[in-house]
């Protein structure tokens, strides 16, 4: 309706300045429909296409997570050698990680832990980030927690990153073990925290600013039974594995 009566001409100045208001509208419309549904598609995308959600590894075609930068990967199975050094090394993480199963055990290490919540909480230690140890499992630049349904806090994995932006993290495992960057994320100040991506339009929430780029990373998931114990997990399985927990418990 807009656009008809901005297409109609009329003599009449009533109409003139209707039509420059519908003119505005009309354009507002069209900016943010395209905007939010080429948005809203990429999301689908990348859930839609096998290999785009577990592990990032982009092979075939496959279509990474808004936001995400990966290395391209050569399209191969990994070798023997590198199918035993990335089993090493989950097996390592999970020992080093042991201690921190107690959240109050992570505090006093460093790592921030306060208003642990959710199936996704990332508690960083600020005095890894900059320590120059490239993937050590002892010493993980953050921890990933999740809290099951009964309350109880659960650890998932470790998160780590290398201390410089485009330095790439060393691929031990080959395809097993890609690691992923990520690109005008909205970091929150108060708490200091990822709050979420760059919306369509350019802007963050309220109280959080554009991270340009990230330095690379990579998740190792030390729960047993993880279907990929690197790069992300399907939030769905992360909630039937805490329901299965709290069921246990």
């Amino acid at each position: 309706l807009a656009l008809a009566i901005v297409v109609r001409s009329s003599p009449s100045a009533r109409v003139q300045r209707l039509r420059s208001v519908a003119g505005g509208v009309a354009v507002g419309v069209l900016v943010i429909g395209t905007a939010t549904s080429s948005w809203v598609g990429a999301f689908r995308a990348s859930a839609a296409e096998p290999g785009a959600v577990a592990g990032h590894h982009v092979h075939g075609g496959s279509v990474p997570p808004p936001g995400t930068i990966l290395p391209v990967v050569p399209d191969r199975d990994p070798t023997p050698a590198e199918r035993a050094a990335a089993a090493d090394l989950v097996s390592a993480t999970r020992i080093a990680l042991a201690r921190y199963a107690d959240p109050a055990a992570a505090a006093a290490d460093g790592y921030r832990v306060n208003g642990l919540t959710g199936i996704d909480f990332h508690a960083s230690n600020p005095a890894h980030e900059q320590d120059d140890r490239v993937l050590d499992p002892a010493r993980p630049e953050t921890l990933v927690y999740a809290v099951a349904p009964d309350g109880r806090p659960v650890l998932m994995g470790a998160l780590f990153q290398m201390p410089k932006i485009g330095a790439p993290g060393p691929t031990i495992g080959g395809p097993l073990t890609v690691w992923h960057a990520h690109e005008h994320v909205c970091l929150s100040l108060a708490p200091l925290g990822l709050a979420g991506l760059l919306s369509p339009f350019g802007t963050c929430p309220l109280g959080s600013i554009d991270l340009t780029l990230t330095a690379e990373m990579i998740h190792i998931w030390i729960v047993p039974g993880a279907p990929e114990p690197f790069g992300d997990l399907d939030d769905a399985w992360k909630r039937a594995y805490l329901q299965a927990t709290a069921t246990r418990n």
